[in-house]
């Protein structure tokens, strides 16, 4: 499923919500978000046959998976993946550490080699990446810093608090998907 945002954040958010993030958060599929400042990266066209929009022309050369090992971000790993044999595109596995280290960066790195299975056979062997402070803007700074073309991780559902989600401007998700220069795949698991 594909979906494009205004990327609301602050009182606007607050006040109206965030579709966006409602569907991500419920859709059992992958989300493809494109946010206001990933327009100009993906091309659509209208498809007459099923009354729809569709994406075209993707052409994927980096693409970035953050995650924190969770069950939410090692669901999102095999879809990264996949985009980047599809696309034999380079991977980047990035990690962010928020506050004291809990784990060492050589754990980190060693937990990396999990995610991926044996037969992988991507192109290029991924980059990992660790890096220290806030967790979007690190997020946003390393798919800026190698000019991503997708960036991939998991989200978790929202169940009970599914307002709370999508009202409030402080998700990493919404934060990331607002202001990031390319489309933003996330995942539930």
């Amino acid at each position: 499923m594909t979906f494009w945002t205004h990327g609301r954040g602050g009182i606007e958010k607050l006040v109206m919500g965030s579709v966006a993030e409602q569907l991500f958060r419920q859709a059992r599929c992958p989300v493809l978000t494109v946010g206001p400042k990933a327009c100009n990266r993906v091309k659509e066209e209208f498809d007459a046959a099923a009354d729809d929009i569709r994406v075209v022309d993707v052409e994927l050369k980096q693409i970035l998976l953050a995650g924190d090992f969770n069950p939410e971000s090692l669901r999102a790993a095999p879809f990264a993946i996949s985009r980047a044999q599809e696309f034999q595109a380079r991977l980047g596995l990035l990690y962010v550490i928020e506050h004291a280290p809990l784990t060492t960066r050589q754990v980190v790195l060693e937990r990396f080699e999990e995610l991926l299975p044996a037969q992988t056979s991507l192109g290029l062997r991924p980059e990992k990446i660790v890096k220290f402070g806030n967790v979007p803007d690190e997020i946003l700074a390393c798919a800026a810093e190698r000019q991503a073309d997708m960036i991939v991780f998991g989200v978790r559902a929202a169940k009970s608090h599914l307002t709370r989600a999508t009202h409030f401007p402080w998700s990493t998700a919404q934060r990331v998907i607002a202001n990031a220069a390319c489309p933003v795949l996330t995942v539930r698991a």
